[in-house]
């Protein structure tokens, strides 16, 4: 898949506790909907996170990974982009755009 079909919607930040818990940064208007949006990628689209949202906490979601279950194995994730393939994005009204359309 070419990268441009990728979208960066956040950014992975600290770890929070110790069972594995990690701060996100999103740049969706909503921080709920940014989980419900399909399959979370890298920047190449190879490695894909399985995320679930566990709280808000001051505009930042705070979120568990499948099979991350300690604050070690997060804090490798620490400052990576979170990607989301394009075709994945909701369908929108007529005369509403997304900003990545409007580029160019």
């Amino acid at each position: 898949m070419s990268e441009s079909k990728f979208i960066h919607i956040g950014n992975f930040g600290e770890p929070v506790g110790l069972k594995g818990e990690i701060k996100i940064t999103t740049f969706t208007s909503n921080i709920e909907s940014f989980f419900n949006y399909g399959p979370l990628v890298s920047k190449d689209g190879l490695t894909k996170w399985d995320l679930k949202l566990v709280r808000v906490s001051k505009r930042k979601a705070i979120a568990k990974l499948k099979n991350f279950n300690t604050r070690e194995s997060v804090e490798m994730l620490r400052g990576k982009k979170i990607y989301l393939e394009s075709i994945n994005f909701p369908e929108i009204k007529e005369n509403e755009f997304y900003i990545k359309d409007l580029i160019n």
